[in-house]
């Protein structure tokens, strides 16, 4: 079943990349030549560098990139942030060297000398200082990408059709791959969930939020909420490149910097607002969608015709619905058997038995790779993050309790911060209890 499905999805990807490119050449999106610099850059980050690559560039001009690096596969997510960490160093050296003598450079580093050509030679000194506050570094997010186009293929079609019943342009559904990768389970560490990665506040007046029930996690319901979300940005600020920006960085606020510029016009807001609030994700936030946009429609360009199998391949999970139950392919008929959500999460996605007697305990090098992908994509752990044990088994609470008749799902893994754990608490129905994060 499931390779029949796969080929099916993969032949028609075509048709909705079409309907998107056709879109995407309209007024609604419009891609001013201020703006070619950062898109062409993100293009580069979602379509051409990996997790494993980190692009050296200014973030203000994204058309400077002084250089990629690569980072060793095998390291840890600490040691990861130390290369980074080091990288950032070396061209800090370099910037800072030819801000004192910007004409020195008879001998110059390989990092000197990309700086050097990057700037177009410049002799300027205060061309140097100013960069020097504005170096960043940014990871390569391709790997990531191409699992998102696998839930792209699954459920991209009824993700348009629930923003054009709203009446918001359906090339709006590519804005997942920014916010969550198209995760449906991604959690922020500000508490946003869900595909479309929706706060508490801004989502309660169109979504059950609560302790039980958190529909930001079934991307459908939150797709009609981000969808009206949007249509409300754009009623208040007339333009989608600001509405888009606003999904970001809020409708009052880009309202304040159309006011401050004195125009209405992406470009010009993104170079001259200098509000405190809107820093690089929100200035970037409308070329990151266009490049996105950009993408799609050169999919076979960029990815190939192999992606989507490449992704299963790689651990892609399907797309989970409220309460994590997952969206079954054609033909698979065990939700009518009377399996619970409890159930399928464990069997269909963990692949391991559920023992309600007893606690199990799994450490993650005896985990398949499959498995561990499914567990890094239900527990919202990231993809580069070191997965180290997982712990489920059932509720201690004793009798007349809130938590009598429950389980709990843990996994522990190590990221740039430190230890962290996750857990998931759900009813035998598969209801969500809560969800815990201890670091």
């Amino acid at each position: 079943m499931r390779r029949t499905w796969l080929t099916a999805a993969t032949l028609l990807w075509l048709l909705p990349a079409l309907a998107l490119a056709a879109e995407a050449d309209s007024t609604l999106f419009p891609r001013p030549p201020a703006l070619r610099g950062a898109i062409d850059f993100w293009k580069q980050v979602f379509g051409v560098y990996t997790t494993r690559d980190v692009l050296i560039h200014d973030n203000t001009d994204l058309s400077i990139v002084y250089g990629v690096e690569r980072l060793d596969r095998h390291s840890s997510n600490r040691q990861r942030q130390q290369s980074q960490d080091a990288i950032v160093a070396r061209y800090r050296r370099a910037l800072e060297k030819l801000a004192a003598n910007p004409a020195d450079t008879a001998r110059l580093s390989d990092e000197e000398r990309r700086v050097w050509l990057a700037h177009s030679r410049s002799q300027d000194p205060d061309c140097y200082k100013g960069a020097i506050e504005t170096l960043r570094v940014q990871v390569g997010q391709r790997d990531r990408f191409i699992q998102g186009l696998a839930m792209w293929d699954l459920h991209g079609d009824e993700i348009r059709r629930i923003l054009r019943s709203h009446g918001v342009p359906d090339s709006l559904a590519v804005l997942p791959f920014i916010e969550s990768g198209y995760n449906p389970a991604a959690y922020s560490h500000v508490g946003a969930a869900g595909l479309w990665q929706i706060m508490k506040g801004t989502g309660r007046p169109f979504l059950r939020i609560g302790r039980k029930v958190d529909e930001r996690r079934d991307p459908f319901k939150a797709t009609a909420a981000a969808a009206q979300i949007l249509k409300g940005n754009h009623r208040a600020l007339g333009a989608w490149p600001l509405a888009i920006t606003a999904y970001n960085h809020g409708a009052a606020g880009v309202g304040r910097g159309v006011k401050e510029v004195g125009s209405r016009e992406i470009d010009e807001l993104v170079r001259r607002y200098k509000g405190p609030a809107f820093g690089f994700a929100s200035r970037n936030f409308y070329a990151e969608f266009t490049a996105v946009l950009e993408l799609i429609s050169q999919r076979q360009q960029y990815f190939g015709p192999g992606s989507l199998a490449e992704a299963v391949a790689e651990g892609g999970a399907p797309m989970l619905s409220a309460g994590f139950l997952p969206q079954l392919a054609e033909g698979d008929t065990s939700a009518a058997t009377g399996e619970s959500m409890l159930d399928q999460l464990v069997h269909r996605l963990l692949g391991m038995r559920k023992e309600v007697d007893a606690f199990t305990t799994v450490e993650a090098q005896q985990l398949p790779a499959e498995e561990t992908a499914a567990i890094k994509s239900i527990f919202q752990v990231g993809a580069e993050d070191t997965l180290q044990s997982v712990r489920w088994g059932p509720s201690l609470a004793p009798p007349g309790h809130p938590h009598q008749g429950t389980f709990w799902y843990t996994v522990w893994y190590e990221n740039p911060e430190g230890k962290v754990s996750e857990t998931l608490r759900l009813t035998p129905e598969g209801e969500i209890v809560e969800k815990t994060r201890r670091e």
